[in-house]
């Protein structure tokens, strides 16, 4: 690409070196300018179609970069819901271990501690 750029660029140089060495007002200046018309045009569509790759590829990185946050953010609320869970559970075990006590708290904690998104 940028040899096609360099050509490109080259080829609006003599054309301009060209355009200083015709007469003014000339059928052949006339048509100097609109050559280097277009090959300005040609550049300005080579920059657009540059811009837009590089917008996509932009716009395809901040997108990954998003799913990989949102995974990262399931992941830790699911482990953080976990050992909030097992936490509970270690303390229930401990507290009825005697069997003597029961609470009711705890006979209906596994009821209630359903992990779900939230």
């Amino acid at each position: 690409m940028d040899d096609k750029k360099r050509t490109l660029m080259m080829e609006i140089e003599d054309a301009i070196q060209d355009l200083n060495n015709l007469p003014l007002g000339s059928e052949e200046y006339s048509k100097a300018v609109k050559d280097l018309q277009v090959l300005n045009e040609m550049k300005n569509d080579n920059a657009k179609v540059r811009i837009e790759s590089n917008m996509k590829d932009l716009d395809l990185k901040e997108r990954r970069k998003d799913r990989w946050i949102r995974v990262a953010v399931e992941v830790g609320g699911t482990t953080i819901t976990l050992i909030f869970y097992a936490y509970w559970m270690k303390q229930g075990f401990k507290f009825e271990e005697a069997g003597t006590f029961t609470s009711t708290t705890f006979r209906g904690l596994i009821q209630k501690f359903k992990p779900t998104r939230i």
